[in-house]
């Protein structure tokens, strides 16, 4: 997928939902410059209402930076049983996925009326994307280029999916509020005299707490300039959700590092798996600061997340500590 082109996901939720993914150049976006849609993709889902939401998050995975558009429920009959409700079932499990870290990437509701008035039947055979699609699918479609053609019209919903206008073209520039936070290393050295470091990540196969995730998000933010890699175990819901947040900070390069199961997470180059506490010590010694995002407030034997900051130690790399109520500090054993 190339970094220039930006994905809506459009969702026409229901017993068979229907999904729409559009691309768009961000010169087209950002400074209303004409191109064609980059990318374009259709396809049905069905089943229970959790395996679908689980189906259209997974498949969306892939595309990056993203945003999640679903349409929002409005029954214009009486509900007279649970299967009217699919939509808003299917489409409330969907939102629970990016609530929780499951998948990060902004979540939006779009009623069906502002679609319709926004990208008419004519102007979706005008764009080539009506030719016989199942109605689902044509509704979706009909949403994912709805919400590109509000975000080019809406500088704060675009900026609110995909970043401000700086943000996205590099000329991102730190606010005066928030004071610069120095990080140091073991050797006492200020991290900001190094041109560029790599950082790592290790958290939680359970997950982080909202909190915690934007704590890390602030804690990039203010360091981004610095960054130079991302390395994570891609194991678990913190490694998978941190890899997605270091990746739309747009971190240079971002590393995985596997375990024993299967990959998860973002990754732009990918290590030659290895056992769990191999991998964590790769991790330990390859970065020059560690983020650590653990379930327990204090450590623990037999944790993957406290092993890592235990091998970090012992490689002298420096360690900071975010809690699951988003405090943070630097690591004290």
């Amino acid at each position: 997928m190339s970094d220039h082109i930006l994905y809506v996901i459009g969702v026409s939720p229901g017993g068979i939902s229907g999904v729409s993914i559009i691309g768009a150049h961000e010169l087209t976006i950002y400074k209303g410059k004409p191109g064609k849609i980059s990318y374009f993709e259709t396809f049905s889902v069905s089943g229970g209402h959790g395996a679908q939401a689980l189906e259209i998050v997974d498949a969306s995975r892939e595309f990056h930076p993203r945003v999640l558009v679903c349409e929002t429920f409005r029954s214009r009959q009486p509900i007279t049983s649970q299967d009217r409700l699919a939509p808003v079932m299917v489409a409330s499990r969907i939102e629970f996925c990016t609530e929780t870290g499951y998948t990060i990437c902004p979540f939006y509701w779009q009623a069906a009326d502002v679609a319709f008035n926004t990208v008419s039947d004519e102007d979706l055979e005008l764009c080539g994307l009506q030719p016989d699609k199942p109605d689902q699918e044509r509704d979706a479609t009909r949403h994912a280029l709805a919400f590109i053609r509000r975000a080019k019209a809406d500088t704060d919903l675009r900026d609110s999916a995909w970043g401000s206008e700086d943000y996205r073209f590099g000329n991102r520039k730190r606010g005066t509020a928030r004071p610069v936070r120095r990080l140091y290393l073991s050797d006492g050295s200020n991290a900001r005299t190094k041109a560029k470091m790599k950082f790592g990540h290790t958290g939680t196969r359970w997950g982080m707490t909202k909190p915690q995730m934007d704590t890390l998000r602030m804690l990039i933010s203010d360091n981004i300039k610095e960054m130079l890699e991302w390395h994570h175990g891609c194991s678990g819901k913190s490694d998978e959700a941190g890899s997605y947040i270091a990746a739309s900070h747009l971190i240079p390069l971002i590393v995985g590092h596997p375990g024993t199961g299967r990959p998860v997470g973002y990754w732009d180059e990918l290590r030659e798996a290895k056992d769990n506490l191999i991998r964590d010590g790769d991790i330990a010694r390859e970065v020059d600061h560690l983020y650590a995002t653990p379930y327990e407030d204090h450590e623990i034997i037999r944790s993957g997340t406290w092993s890592t900051v235990r091998r970090a130690r012992k490689f002298r790399t420096s360690v900071t500590i975010i809690y699951r109520d988003g405090t943070y500090g630097p690591d004290e054993p």
